[in-house]
């Protein structure tokens, strides 16, 4: 009885983080569909047209009557941050398939992982937070904020930061310079977007080596995951080695039905 309130919050808990996973899918699916509907949309004028964001250029589209903006701009940096990306997801994925099979408990883990990468790719292929943030202007008033999409870019670092502080232990006997390298590197990308900043070339570049070392990180901890130690060989025992006793050069004690064979043995000599 007194374990039922315990397994009761325990089922709540699970209640409410597969609850937050579904919230969590629901919103970065609609992100993906809305920049990709956006960008599709026939453009109705292109330039300078966001008050909040100098010198950068975007498209006002419009879809069922209604104009939307949406963000087009992409370049070398912005493939090779998605490239990397999407070979962290392969690796992630390729490897809980493995963990999963062999029935793993990190399997569950490096599949949210996975996804959330691909997530991270497709986003920053379509530009889904940039065009989700332009469509919400009223979040530049908010304090420390020069852009819309700076929120949505603090809330990815995070989810991120939270993830990999929690799940720290997959990387246990890897090397921490990917880790660090890439932290360091994504923290400046984020307090860019933050901050009033405009070093719009750093910020690329620290972008493509967060994913890059990522993608090296990653690469350890898969292959430290995927060690398997290695099973005896079949068929094959050990030589039994001298016993206690007999190293120490005290005889062994023979077994009590080798000494009754003697004994009988002796007196059927002597009736003899």
């Amino acid at each position: 009885m007194a374990s039922a309130p315990a397994t009761q919050q325990s089922h709540e808990r699970r209640l409410a983080s597969q609850a937050a996973r579904a919230v969590g899918v629901a919103v970065a699916v609609t992100m993906l569909i809305f920049a990709t509907v956006v960008r599709l949309a026939p453009q109705v004028q292109r330039g300078q047209l966001l008050p909040f964001f100098e010198d950068y250029e975007v498209s006002r589209v419009r879809f069922f009557g209604m104009e939307f903006y949406a963000d087009t701009s992409a370049g070398v940096a912005d493939l090779l941050t998605v490239t990397a990306l999407a070979g962290v997801a392969c690796a992630l994925c390729a490897v809980a398939l493995v963990l999963a099979r062999r029935g793993a408990t990190q399997a569950g883990t490096l599949a949210v992982a996975a996804a959330g990468a691909a997530f991270l790719a497709a986003d920053d292929l379509l530009g889904a937070h940039e065009s989700v943030g332009h469509n919400l202007g009223f979040l530049a008033a908010l304090p420390v904020v020069d852009h819309p999409d700076d929120v949505i870019t603090g809330l990815y670092g995070l989810i991120v930061v939270t993830f990999a502080w929690r799940h720290r232990r997959l990387a246990d006997k890897t090397p921490r310079w990917p880790w660090l390298a890439g932290a360091a590197a994504g923290a400046f990308a984020v307090a860019h977007d933050l901050l009033p900043l405009h070093l719009s070339r750093a910020e690329e570049a620290a972008e493509v080596i967060a994913g890059l070392a990522l993608l090296v990180g990653v690469a350890f901890v898969a292959a430290r995951q995927l060690e398997v130690p290695p099973a005896p060989e079949s068929g094959l025992t050990l030589a039994p080695g001298p016993r206690p006793c007999e190293a120490a050069g005290t005889p062994a004690l023979r077994p009590r039905n080798v000494l009754l064979g003697h004994r009988d043995r002796a007196s059927t000599r002597s009736h003899r």
